[in-house]
């Protein structure tokens, strides 16, 4: 078995998780509430890459592990794609076309209200799991959104960011040391 982990940088990753916790209505706190404890934040533990990768090592030999940056993907696809048809011992298969298309773009997220809360919860429960069409599964969603607050986008303060590279500079170390991942851009060079 190979395994292919995809790391990004983690206060991108942190704000990037708190939209989508809200978004599914498992977030209802503030963003600036959630660095109130962040040993115990599921947002800031997302980005804690070698503890994770780390949980992987107690069951698989490292050289079954691919560690990829989101950021190389981005910045060298077609390099990335011939490094996992390496890593994944397949025929190299060269694409016809290439696309800049983004894929899964968030949309908008709205911080649900008491109605929308419930209409989650009745769609985890009884549709989430189905067998049934996307569109009448996105129509609970939808509906769940319904009297809810548009949530724009936090941006991180400087007390907020010095928090997190804090919080992230062991982890982040480990991980470029152990698997090769430049993480230095992540914090603009703040993290040494």
């Amino acid at each position: 078995m190979r395994l292919v982990y995809v790391v990004r940088n983690p206060l991108e990753r942190y704000i990037s998780h708190f939209l989508q916790r809200t978004k599914a209505g498992l977030e209802t706190r503030s963003f600036d509430e959630t660095f109130e404890n962040l040993e115990n934040e599921p947002c800031a533990w997302q980005g804690r890459y070698y503890y994770q990768l780390s949980q992987y090592m107690q069951f698989f030999p490292k050289d079954q592990l691919l560690v990829i940056s989101f950021d190389e993907i981005k910045s060298d696809t077609q390099s990335v794609i011939q490094k996992l048809y390496r890593f994944l011992d397949v025929p190299e298969i060269k694409p016809e076309t290439s696309s800049e298309k983004v894929h899964n773009a968030s949309g908008k997220v709205y911080r649900k209200n008491a109605f929308g809360l419930a209409v989650l919860g009745f769609y985890r429960r009884y549709v989430e799991q189905k067998n049934l069409p996307f569109r009448f599964k996105k129509l609970f969603k939808d509906i769940a959104n319904w009297g809810g607050k548009p949530v724009e986008k936090p941006r991180l303060t400087t007390d907020q960011k010095k928090l997190l590279i804090d919080f992230y500079r062991d982890d982040n170390r480990q991980l470029e040391e152990e698997f090769g991942v430049r993480t230095s851009q992540w914090f603009g060079g703040e993290h040494d």
